[in-house]
Protein backbone atom coordinates (compact mmCIF):
# COMPACT_ATOMS: atom_id res chain seq x y z
CA UNK A 1 0.00 0.00 0.00
CA UNK A 2 2.87 2.37 0.78
CA UNK A 3 3.98 2.61 -2.87
CA UNK A 4 0.59 3.47 -4.35
CA UNK A 5 0.58 6.95 -5.89
CA UNK A 6 -2.56 7.97 -3.99
CA UNK A 7 -3.25 10.71 -1.46
CA UNK A 8 -5.61 8.45 0.47
CA UNK A 9 -4.27 4.88 0.36
CA UNK A 10 -6.63 3.29 2.84
CA UNK A 11 -5.76 -0.19 4.03
CA UNK A 12 -5.88 -3.85 3.13
CA UNK A 13 -8.48 -5.56 5.31
CA UNK A 14 -8.06 -9.24 6.15
CA UNK A 15 -11.19 -10.62 7.80
CA UNK A 16 -11.42 -13.98 9.53
CA UNK A 17 -13.73 -16.02 7.36
CA UNK A 18 -14.32 -19.19 9.34
CA UNK A 19 -18.04 -18.45 9.84
CA UNK A 20 -18.98 -15.23 8.06
CA UNK A 21 -17.38 -14.56 4.70
CA UNK A 22 -17.35 -11.71 2.26
CA UNK A 23 -19.24 -11.80 -1.01
CA UNK A 24 -17.33 -10.63 -4.05
CA UNK A 25 -19.22 -9.08 -6.94
CA UNK A 26 -17.63 -8.60 -10.37
CA UNK A 27 -18.65 -6.37 -13.26
CA UNK A 28 -18.84 -7.94 -16.71
CA UNK A 29 -16.45 -7.03 -19.52
CA UNK A 30 -12.77 -6.12 -19.59
CA UNK A 31 -11.09 -7.77 -16.62
CA UNK A 32 -13.82 -10.41 -16.28
CA UNK A 33 -14.41 -11.09 -20.00
CA UNK A 34 -15.32 -14.73 -20.51
CA UNK A 35 -15.74 -15.35 -16.78
CA UNK A 36 -18.66 -15.63 -14.36
CA UNK A 37 -19.64 -12.16 -13.19
CA UNK A 38 -22.00 -10.69 -10.64
CA UNK A 39 -21.56 -12.91 -7.57
CA UNK A 40 -18.14 -14.60 -7.71
CA UNK A 41 -18.83 -18.03 -6.25
CA UNK A 42 -16.25 -20.30 -4.60
CA UNK A 43 -17.46 -23.15 -6.81
CA UNK A 44 -16.29 -21.23 -9.91
CA UNK A 45 -13.36 -19.15 -8.62
CA UNK A 46 -12.15 -21.47 -5.85
CA UNK A 47 -8.79 -20.46 -4.35
CA UNK A 48 -8.77 -17.13 -6.23
CA UNK A 49 -11.15 -15.86 -3.52
CA UNK A 50 -9.96 -17.85 -0.49
CA UNK A 51 -8.48 -15.76 2.31
CA UNK A 52 -8.09 -12.65 0.18
CA UNK A 53 -8.18 -9.12 1.61
CA UNK A 54 -9.92 -6.09 0.14
CA UNK A 55 -8.90 -2.46 -0.18
CA UNK A 56 -10.95 -0.28 2.18
CA UNK A 57 -11.23 3.38 3.17
CA UNK A 58 -9.00 4.56 0.36
CA UNK A 59 -9.37 6.80 -2.64
CA UNK A 60 -12.08 5.44 -4.93
CA UNK A 61 -10.64 4.05 -8.19
CA UNK A 62 -11.59 5.62 -11.52
CA UNK A 63 -12.85 2.20 -12.66
CA UNK A 64 -13.98 -0.60 -10.35
CA UNK A 65 -14.23 -4.17 -11.65
CA UNK A 66 -14.88 -6.11 -8.42
CA UNK A 67 -15.92 -5.29 -4.86
CA UNK A 68 -16.17 -7.19 -1.59
CA UNK A 69 -19.17 -6.87 0.70
CA UNK A 70 -19.23 -8.28 4.22
CA UNK A 71 -21.87 -8.27 6.92
CA UNK A 72 -20.88 -10.15 10.07
CA UNK A 73 -22.08 -10.44 13.64
CA UNK A 74 -19.91 -8.76 16.25
CA UNK A 75 -20.97 -10.99 19.13
CA UNK A 76 -23.62 -8.66 20.55
CA UNK A 77 -26.35 -9.50 18.03
CA UNK A 78 -25.18 -6.54 15.98
CA UNK A 79 -24.18 -6.84 12.35
CA UNK A 80 -21.27 -4.84 10.99
CA UNK A 81 -21.25 -3.94 7.31
CA UNK A 82 -17.92 -3.49 5.53
CA UNK A 83 -16.98 -3.22 1.89
CA UNK A 84 -13.99 -2.54 -0.29
CA UNK A 85 -12.41 -2.82 -3.70
CA UNK A 86 -11.03 -6.12 -4.98
CA UNK A 87 -10.00 -4.94 -8.48
CA UNK A 88 -9.85 -1.28 -9.49
CA UNK A 89 -7.91 1.05 -11.78
CA UNK A 90 -6.61 4.56 -11.15
CA UNK A 91 -5.53 7.15 -13.69
CA UNK A 92 -2.08 8.56 -13.00
CA UNK A 93 -0.95 11.36 -15.32
CA UNK A 94 -0.78 9.85 -18.84
CA UNK A 95 -1.06 6.28 -17.55
CA UNK A 96 -2.95 4.15 -15.12
CA UNK A 97 -2.38 1.41 -12.56
CA UNK A 98 -4.60 -1.40 -11.35
CA UNK A 99 -4.89 -2.76 -7.82
CA UNK A 100 -5.90 -6.38 -7.32
CA UNK A 101 -6.61 -8.32 -4.13
CA UNK A 102 -7.55 -11.61 -5.77
CA UNK A 103 -5.08 -14.47 -5.39
CA UNK A 104 -4.02 -14.88 -9.02
CA UNK A 105 -0.29 -15.58 -8.94
CA UNK A 106 -0.66 -18.16 -6.16
CA UNK A 107 -2.96 -20.30 -8.29
CA UNK A 108 -1.25 -21.49 -11.47
CA UNK A 109 -3.39 -24.00 -13.32
CA UNK A 110 -6.67 -22.61 -11.95
CA UNK A 111 -8.60 -21.58 -15.08
CA UNK A 112 -10.24 -18.51 -13.50
CA UNK A 113 -6.87 -17.20 -12.23
CA UNK A 114 -5.17 -17.73 -15.58
CA UNK A 115 -8.01 -16.05 -17.49
CA UNK A 116 -8.00 -13.09 -15.10
CA UNK A 117 -4.26 -12.58 -15.60
CA UNK A 118 -4.68 -12.66 -19.39
CA UNK A 119 -7.65 -10.28 -19.18
CA UNK A 120 -5.69 -7.84 -17.00
CA UNK A 121 -2.90 -7.78 -19.60
CA UNK A 122 -5.38 -7.32 -22.47
CA UNK A 123 -7.15 -4.53 -20.58
CA UNK A 124 -3.84 -2.77 -19.93
CA UNK A 125 -3.02 -2.95 -23.65
CA UNK A 126 -6.23 -1.11 -24.59
CA UNK A 127 -5.00 2.12 -23.05
CA UNK A 128 -1.50 2.31 -24.46
CA UNK A 129 -0.29 5.74 -25.50
CA UNK A 130 3.07 6.96 -26.74
CA UNK A 131 5.64 7.48 -24.01
CA UNK A 132 5.31 10.93 -22.48
CA UNK A 133 7.69 12.85 -20.23
CA UNK A 134 6.97 13.02 -16.53
CA UNK A 135 5.60 16.30 -15.17
CA UNK A 136 8.30 18.81 -14.20
CA UNK A 137 7.41 18.57 -10.51
CA UNK A 138 7.04 14.77 -10.38
CA UNK A 139 9.71 14.21 -7.71
CA UNK A 140 8.00 16.81 -5.53
CA UNK A 141 4.67 15.08 -6.09
CA UNK A 142 6.12 11.70 -5.07
CA UNK A 143 7.72 13.22 -1.97
CA UNK A 144 4.35 14.77 -0.99
CA UNK A 145 2.81 11.29 -1.33
CA UNK A 146 5.52 9.86 0.93
CA UNK A 147 7.11 7.77 -1.82
CA UNK A 148 9.85 10.10 -3.05
CA UNK A 149 13.19 8.75 -4.18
Amino acid sequence: MHWLALKQRGELVYDLEWLYHKDVVAKSGGVFAGLQTRLMTPQYYGPVLAGTPYFARGQVPDAIDAVAIRCAADGADQFNYRDGVMVGTYRHHAGRFTINALNLIGNPGVPAAERLILNLVKTAETDTTPLQPLPANYETELTALGIGL
